[in-house]
C-alpha cells in the first residue's frame, strides 16, 4: 500500500518530465511455479533483502554471491564484481552502481531469491495491481547513467531482462507480476571490464511472510481439487440464477 502511495506521489511531482527508459526487452515465462499462503508485503527495505543471490557471468566464467542485507550493500565477496544500493529505502525506489572490477567483459547476471521470502515484482506505474498485497511494481532497468531526477538514461547494452519462475499466493493461480528469478543479459559485448560504476539498475521487490516453495505433489492435488471445487461451485450458481 505505501508503495503506490509513495509512487503516485512521485508521478504528481515529477509530471512533465521524461519517463525512464527501460531496458531494450523485458519479458517473462512461467518457469517452476511456486506458492506461499502469503500474506504478501509490497513495503520492502534494502536491509531486508538478505540471502538474495546473484550469479556474475563474464563468458564462460561465473562466480556467485550472497547480499549481505545490512544495506549499504555489496555482492563484491568475490572482488570481481560490486553492485552497491543507492540507500536503504523501499526498493521500488533504490538504484543500484555496478562495478565490474574483473579483467572481462560482464555479460548476464542471475537474481535469484529461491533461498528466501522475497519475491521479485514486475509492472508499471499505470499497470494492474497483480497479486493481492503486491500492488504496482517496477520492472528491471538498467541504464549507463542517471538524470538529475535519478532516471534512468538510456540502456548501452541491448539488455535482455527475463523474469522466470512465477509466484502464485495459494490457492489462486499465478497472475505474471511476482517471480523468483531475474536473468538479465548485455548485449553489445556486455558491460566493460575494468569499470567503476559503469552502470545503475534498479528493480522492485517484496516479500512473503511465509515460505515461498514449490508444491509437494500431495499439495499440487490439494489445490487442483480446490480449484475444480471452485469451478463447479459457480457452475451451480450460475444454474441456479
Amino acid at each position: 500500500m505505501k508503495k503506490f502511495s509513495m509512487a503516485l506521489g512521485a508521478a504528481i511531482a515529477l509530471a512533465g518530465v521524461t519517463p525512464q527508459a527501460q531496458a531494450q526487452s523485458v519479458t517473462s515465462l512461467p518457469g517452476t511455479t511456486y506458492y506461499t499462503n502469503g500474506p504478501i508485503n509490497d513495503d520492502i527495505n534494502v536491509n531486508q533483502l538478505g540471502g538474495l543471490s546473484l550469479t556474475a557471468y563474464w563468458g564462460s566464467f561465473s562466480e556467485t554471491y550472497l547480499l549481505n542485507g545490512t544495506g549499504g550493500w555489496g555482492w563484491n565477496e568475490g572482488g570481481n564484481l560490486s553492485l552497491t544500493a543507492s540507500g536503504t529505502s523501499n526498493t521500488y525506489f533504490v538504484f543500484w552502481s555496478l562495478d565490474n572490477t574483473r579483467s572481462a567483459r560482464l555479460t548476464r547476471l542471475v537474481f535469484d531469491g529461491a533461498a528466501t521470502n522475497v519475491v521479485f515484482d514486475r509492472g508499471s506505474l499505470l499497470g494492474p495491481t497483480g497479486t493481492p498485497g503486491s500492488n504496482v511494481g517496477n520492472d528491471l532497468d538498467a541504464c549507463r547513467s542517471l538524470s538529475f531526477f535519478v532516471f534512468c538514461g538510456a540502456d548501452q547494452w541491448n539488455t535482455q531482462v527475463l523474469y522466470t519462475n512465477q509466484v502464485a499466493l495459494n490457492p489462486d493461480l499465478p497472475v505474471g507480476d511476482l517471480f523468483r528469478t531475474i536473468d538479465v543479459t548485455f548485449g553489445n559485448d556486455g558491460i566493460a571490464a575494468n569499470r567503476s560504476v559503469d552502470a545503475f539498475i534498479r528493480f522492485d521487490t517484496d516479500m512473503s511472510n511465509t515460505p515461498v516453495v514449490v508444491p509437494e505433489p500431495s499439495t499440487y492435488a490439494l489445490v487442483g481439487a480446490g480449484l475444480l471445487g471452485m469451478v463447479g461451485f459457480a457452475r451451480r450458481r450460475n444454474r441456479n440464477a
